[in-house]
């Protein structure tokens, strides 16, 4: 079996202090790549990355540096767009699998279909679900449309989010997001951060929410973590409004692997989004066994059902309460920090989520050809 894993944006995981983000959805491709080469498949990596050599290689796996999103020009964005497809026709692959709402779904449904190959499409956020994507996106939300629907597996991160694309007649399976964890933290590491916050400056992720808890707590210190996002004057605003706050500290992004030691650091995680997909980030935060205070994001209630934190369930004046609160119960604090850690163990570690996709491939191998997406199931069904 030979897989094609497209993340267009995944290139800055792959290197060494290497320039760009990739988000949540990137990370989970590329352990999905490192586990799969990791089992015996073969694994080509397609990414959107300029210059150098057109192909690399990482830990196994092929690197196949494909369309740029800087080719603006028609001309320029048929041959980028020209190449990807060709670079997907030469992968060969048996399985060709993507992530993130976006027109590449669409254009690897149809190359899948004249190869007489499958296609998995993994959903990264409520808009990949609830339809408001394709609303608002003209010929690329037409496209990710088409590729939702002709996938021959749609996999989804949460049962909420299984329930949205049910709705739609889309039937997805459900196979939670997967780590290479660790042993636990030790009980006894020291904390020097009370609050920690990651995650790109977008407004719908409210990191200015973060900075007026930070305001609210002068005695307390804070750690922003946040590369730049959509909107770069945004980003500016925040950046220097971080910069007035004497008792927090601002960080322009940090490599993953960096950010793992401020995880192991921090008191409390604190999460401000609108809406997410299962943030990385609040796994990140469990495998520190770091407890959660969320704004609103819950997917699932597993914050709150699991006792790994708190949901202000979109209340500034709870969220801001429920900080105070936990910084102040240290007892309480490391009940949940074991019980993130025990969550994270149980859930979401590479090693049981992995076989849930190799058998999903398995499956679809041995199926005859359809244009149709899958059955409906759940991830024990896996």
């Amino acid at each position: 079996m030979k897989l094609c894993i497209v993340s267009p944006q995944a290139y800055p995981l792959l290197q060494e202090g290497g320039k760009g983000y990739a988000g949540g959805a990137e990370l989970q491709l590329w352990n999905l790549a490192g586990f799969c080469r990791a089992s015996g498949i073969d694994v080509d990596f397609i990414v959107d990355a300029p210059g150098g050599p057109r192909t690399e290689w990482r830990e196994g796996v092929r690197i196949v540096k494909s369309f740029t999103r800087g080719d603006r020009t028609k001309l320029r964005a048929a041959k980028a767009l020209g190449r990807f497809v060709a670079d997907l026709f030469m992968s060969k692959a048996d399985v060709y699998v993507t992530s993130c709402a976006g027109a590449p779904a669409g254009v690897i449904a149809m190359v899948a279909r004249l190869a007489g190959k499958r296609f998995v499409y993994r959903t990264a956020h409520e808009i990949d679900c609830n339809g408001v994507y394709e609303r608002q996106n003209g010929l690329r939300g037409r496209l990710y449309g088409h590729g939702l629907r002709a996938a021959h597996r749609v996999v989804t991160q949460n049962e909420e989010h299984r329930t949205f694309l049910a709705a739609r007649g889309v039937l997805p399976v459900v196979i939670r997001n997967g780590f290479f964890i660790g042993g636990p933290p030790p009980a006894d590491a020291p904390r020097p951060i009370d609050a920690l916050w990651v995650a790109r400056s977008d407004a719908w992720k409210n990191p200015d929410m973060f900075l007026d808890v930070a305001e609210a707590m002068p005695d307390r210190h804070f750690l922003m973590i946040s590369p730049r996002g959509n909107d770069h004057g945004f980003f500016e605003r925040i950046a220097e409004r971080a910069d007035r706050l004497p008792n927090l500290r601002f960080i322009a992004g940090a490599p993953f692997a960096e950010t793992a030691a401020y995880f192991g650091q921090a008191k409390l995680f604190v999460g401000t989004s609108e809406a997410e997909g299962f943030p990385n980030t609040y796994l990140q935060a469990c495998m520190a066994g770091t407890p959660i205070v969320t704004y609103k994001v819950n997917p699932d209630s597993f914050v709150t059902r699991q006792e790994i934190g708190l949901c202000a369930d979109g209340s500034f004046e709870r969220l801001l309460e429920q900080v105070r609160r936990l910084l102040s119960d240290e007892a309480e604090r490391l009940r949940l920090g074991q019980n993130a850690y025990a969550y994270a163990r149980a859930s979401h570690d590479i090693e049981g989520e992995g076989r849930k996709w190799l058998k999903l491939f398995r499956e679809l191998t041995a199926e005859e050809p359809s244009d149709a997406p899958s059955r409906l199931a759940k991830a024990e069904d896996l």
